[in-house]
This record gives structure tokens, sequence and C-alpha cells, in this order.
């Protein structure tokens, strides 16, 4: 086997790197949101025993630069946000004769789009997958998909290389962050969300107890982040890995769970264990109650319960975030967005991360949004995130929705919110990370506003909004060559412009076994 110099490079930041404000953030806190498959390609492309150069983007520098310019194979994973980085680097390595190959969840959501700028695109894969990726066994213009979720990746200490080039790198880190997976899949089916259409698996206990293990003898001071989309859901079966390890050798760590699972003999368990952070979605006040644990409760009632159900948690894990996803349509008029607010002042030691419900491909919404001629298919994907509106909320003007979320942000960066979180029972690390993300939410709110200010002067621009067939508004056209910086010369407007056909497509074979569909039968330009 020829011995080929393979580059894998995880887009973390959809932006060429700026001196803004950002900074801070993206130093401490965005670097650490490393994904774990780019690291588990990384290895396996090692295990081959070919040359192999990762890294990851978090803005720190130009993202072609950080990889060798003589690659044979390049794989890029990124989220739709950071796409045109990706198609970016795929045009300047593709010119080079460089292999280029996209994973991650935009690849998964708009499969079809993707394949106008790289020569693979993969959805679920196994190392079998790469090592033909790799050996040339697909042609130019094939989607790859096995079909099935993983159930087992390289453990942490193969990872290492990876780990020290990336989150264990952070000098003066407020956290040395290390990704592990006790489950793959979700066993739910909200309709936002991109895990819904994955199958749950969970990690085998004895892999588990062995990363830990690890951990705790090579990684000293580490906090292990759990990625798993609902951590938990076979609770006993994870929490015995994690408690076969002596208490003074357990890693602290944190988890996103849903309220369902979160009873309080299981959070008094996780705390035992060493976790201190804690990560519920409470998604809407009208919708998604199941994963709540509260299955009638909505609107104020629902507002009590989970409220309560803070408390009680809060006497045993010091840090939380608390999920919300505004604009569902299930959300109408006032109320959402006042018992959000409410929320919010009442428990200033949640930090909340507030969402619009974007339309990505692998979710039911776009396929719900899409056949009610609800999506703004101009609208570039470097914009398919907060603040921006790429589809049309079922009970709310694109105006009226400003001032709603106008308010929502405005509550949590009020001078109440920011004494509540600083004279809050948290740790300190816990009040420092929080805010790192305040400064966020204020760049969020100033972008809102400005938006709020432009549709209200613009009459077509709000026609553009209620779905009025038309090219897209020139803000947003600027605003898309702002975020590609010095990259925008490798595009016309036409390359930007979403291609959404076939973005639920999979390729598998009734065995299994993985299967290409060329782009042609895709309908991709």
């Amino acid at each position: 086997m020829k011995r080929m110099r393979i580059g894998i490079i995880d887009v973390l930041y959809d932006m060429p790197p700026d001196n803004g404000g950002y900074q801070i953030y993206r130093n401490q806190l965005r670097r650490q949101f490393v994904s774990i498959m780019p690291q588990v390609i990384s290895v396996w492309c090692r295990r081959l025993g070919h040359d192999v150069h990762y890294a990851t983007y978090y803005g720190q520098a130009e993202p072609h630069r950080l990889l060798p310019d003589d690659l044979d194979v390049l794989f890029v994973s990124a989220y739709t946000q950071a796409s045109a980085l990706a198609y970016a680097l795929a045009r300047i390595f593709g010119r080079r004769g460089t292999r280029t190959v996209l994973g991650g969840p935009h690849a998964r959501a708009f499969p079809a789009d993707s394949l106008r700028f790289f020569d693979l695109v993969v959805g679920n894969c196994d190392e079998s997958v790469i090592r033909d990726i790799i050996d040339g066994q697909y042609a130019p213009g094939s989607l790859i998909d096995t079909g099935r979720t993983l159930t087992e990746i390289p453990s942490v200490e193969e990872r290492m290389p990876e780990l020290r080039a990336t989150t264990l790198a952070a000098r003066l880190a407020v956290l040395r962050v290390v990704p592990l997976l006790s489950s793959m899949g979700c066993p739910y089916t909200c309709n936002f969300c991109s895990d819904a259409t994955s199958t749950y698996h969970a990690v085998g206990s004895e892999i588990l107890k062995k990363d830990l293990e690890y951990i705790a003898d090579n990684i000293p001071g580490a906090y292990v982040v759990y990625h798993d989309p609902n951590f938990g859901v076979r609770f006993d079966q994870t929490m015995a890995a994690i408690e076969s390890l002596p208490p003074e050798k357990r890693p602290a760590y944190g988890v996103q769970s849903t309220l369902s699972v979160l009873k309080e003999e299981r959070v008094r368990r996780l705390a035992e264990t060493g976790c201190l952070y804690i990560a519920p979605g409470v998604e809407s006040w009208s919708d998604f109650s199941n994963k709540s644990g509260r299955v009638r409760a909505t609107g104020r009632d629902k507002v009590e319960q989970v409220f309560e159900h803070f408390e009680m948690m809060r006497r045993y894990v010091p840090g939380f975030q608390v999920n919300f996803v505004f604009g569902t349509d299930a959300d109408q008029g006032r109320e959402p967005i006042e018992l959000t607010s409410e929320f919010i002042r009442r428990v200033p030691y949640a930090w909340p991360g507030v969402s619009i419900p974007t339309p990505f491909g692998d979710t039911g919404i776009f396929s719900d949004f899409l056949e009610q001629n609800r999506i703004l298919t101009q609208m570039p994907f470097a914009l398919y995130y907060k603040p921006y509106l790429n589809f049309i909320p079922l009970n709310y003007g694109a105006m009226e929705y400003y001032e709603g979320l106008i308010e929502i942000l405005s509550t949590i960066v009020s001078l109440r919110g920011l004494v509540s979180r600083l004279t809050t029972r948290n740790l300190l690390r816990i009040k420092g990370i929080h805010m790192v993300q305040m400064s966020g939410v204020y760049h969020d709110l100033r972008r809102v506003k400005e938006l709020y200010g432009l549709l209200k002067g613009d009459a077509l621009l709000r026609r553009f909004h209620e779905g009025l067939p038309m090219k897209l508004p020139a803000v947003y056209e600027a605003r898309m060559w702002e975020r590609l910086g010095p990259y925008a010369e490798l595009f016309q407007l036409s390359d930007l412009t979403p291609d959404l056909i076939n973005t639920s497509c999979r390729a598998a074979s009734p065995s299994g076994t993985s299967v290409t569909v060329p782009v042609s039968t895709m309908g991709a330009a």
C-alpha cells in the first residue's frame, strides 16, 4: 500500500481569522468544541500507515495554512454555518490535485450541495470506508454511507496525538477538555434535531471504563465532556463504568441530558461521581414535554415544574445550561417570550442557550417547511445561524419574531442578570465561563437589533421574509461576502445559493455495506 499524505481538519469557526471581540471566546471555549469523528478518522488513517496531519480551526489562522500544501487526501468536517469555509478549502486543495472529502453535520444535512465542491461526501462511515476512500475505490461525485451508526470508536489513548494538538494544547485554558462518548445516537425524535434520525447505541461498559482509567492516569486535571446527544439513557450501565474507578481518580465531567432522565436519585449519583455541569433541554414551553418528564405540562405549569426540577438538581450539581428553542410552530403570541424571560431571571445559575429552529436538511422541520414553502431558498448556508431567519415562522412575522428575540436576549445580558450570575452559588470557573458566554450574547443582541432596524426601514426586506420570490437581498449578500473575507474571491453568488435537492438521501445497501450514489442521480448542479 502506498503511504499517502492525509489531512484532516475540524472546522469549528465560521469566519477567517480576525481581531474582533470574539478572541477570548474562541481561544478559551471555541477551541474546546472539537468533534470526536475527525479524531477517529485520524486514528484510522494512522493505523493504515499513512502520514497524517490533523488540525482544528477555531479562528487562530487562515484555515488552509493549518495543513501541508501537498496532501493526497483531505478530510474536512464542518457544520452548516461554516460550510462556505469548508467549500473554500475544497476549492483550494482540489486545484492542487488533492482528493477532497466532506463529513460531519453539513455533509449529513446537505449532501447534494456539498457534492458541488467536494469529490466525496460521507455520512455514516467506518474504518473500512475510510480505507476504501484513501485507496480510490469511490468515483468523484459519490455519496458514501454505511447506513448504520458506529458502536465503537478508538480509545482515548489512541486519540492522544489529536488531543495534544487541540484541547490539551491550550495555554492558560479554563478547562482541559477530553471529549468522550458513552453512547451514540438518540432515542428521541425532536423534529428540529439531526440526531432524531440516528439509532441509539450504548458504548460498552468495559470500553468506557478503560478510557476513564487512562484519563485518570495520564491527563491530570482533565474535564471530560460527554458528547452523547442524551447522556444516561441506559443510566445504570453508564454509571457503573464511572463508579468502577476509585472516587479520588474519577475525572470531573459534564453531560447533556433530558430532564426525564434526571431524577433526584440519579442527580445525586452524578454528583457523587464528579459531575459538575448538566445541560438539559427544555426546548419549548408548549412542546417537547416528553423530554422533561412532564408529558402533560405546558405553559406556566411547565415553568413551575421545570423550576422545581432545577432547584432540586442545584442541591447536588454546581453548573447548568438550559437550552431553549424560540420560534417552533407551537410558539405563538407573548407567552413563550414572557415565560422564557421569567425562567432566565428565576434561574440565574443556569446559562440560557437560546436557539432558532433552523431547518437543517436531515431534520423533520426541513421536510415540513420545504413542503409548506416556508424555507427562504436564496439564503446562503453561511447565514444558517442565529439571528438570521432562513424560514418563515408559523405564528410570527419577521419583525415580531425579532422583537421577541431581543426581549429574551436582553433579559440574559441585563444588569440584573449579570449581578445574579456573579453572586449566585456557583464555582468560580463556571462563573468565568458564563461571563465569556455573556460576551457572545451581547454580540448576538447587537446583530438582532441591527437586523430589526433594517427590516423596519426596508419594505422589500420584509417581503423577502414573507416568502416573496426574489433574489437575495443586498444586506445578506454583503454579510456572506464579509464572512468569507479573502476566500470570497473563490466564489460567485450562484455558487453559494443553496442546492436543497434530495437533502435526506442515504446510500446504503440492504446488507449494510457502503454503496455510492453519483451526484447526477441526486439532481445536484
